[in-house]
């Protein structure tokens, strides 16, 4: 027992290390969105020209639906 003081968990030294981790881990995970970002973004490029390809053949009057 602390005789009724509150005694402080965090003080100015953990909140400079949460501070520099949170810095840390901000870059990081923004690192991590950019790359995402960069992988999809040929995929949506892909899809996209699929995506016009259909529209095309189905102006044309080519049936997509399946056969069976």
């Amino acid at each position: 027992m602390s005789g009724g003081k509150i005694i402080p968990i965090i003080d100015a030294e953990n909140r400079k290390q949460t501070a520099a981790i949170t810095a840390v881990l901000n870059s990081d995970i923004a690192a991590l969105i950019n790359a995402l970002d960069d992988m999809l973004m040929p995929l949506e490029a892909q899809i996209d020209e699929l995506k016009q390809r259909v529209r095309k053949l189905e102006e044309a009057g080519v049936s997509l639906e399946p056969s069976g």
